[in-house]
């Protein structure tokens, strides 16, 4: 969001129950938007001038591996809105 100039810089986080089984955590930034936002999972993609690429395909492995699932939906106005799911329950063997 460091671009955006004409409004505020805001980031509004919340988490609730999506169901009996899982928690969802939603990230809605009021930036610039993806235009395509699948493409910032990649490894070494990046979106930021001095950014590495790294982080939210790092972050989708971490969450996959605990049996969630990380990705973005539209916002109503600016910016991008991410989520992540996770169980309650551990499905992963130990």
């Amino acid at each position: 969001m460091e671009t955006v100039t004409d409004r505020l810089q805001k980031l509004l986080i919340r988490s609730k129950l999506q169901n009996a089984d899982a928690i969802l955590v939603e990230i809605r930034d009021y930036g610039t938007g993806l235009a395509d936002s699948e493409k910032v999972y990649e490894a070494f993609y990046t979106t930021k001038e001095k950014g590495m690429g790294m982080g939210l395909s790092i972050c989708r492995s971490i969450v996959e591996a605990h049996g969630g699932r990380l990705g973005t939906m539209p916002s109503q106005g600016p910016g991008t809105t991410f989520f992540f799911t996770l169980p309650l329950r551990s499905n992963v063997p130990t």
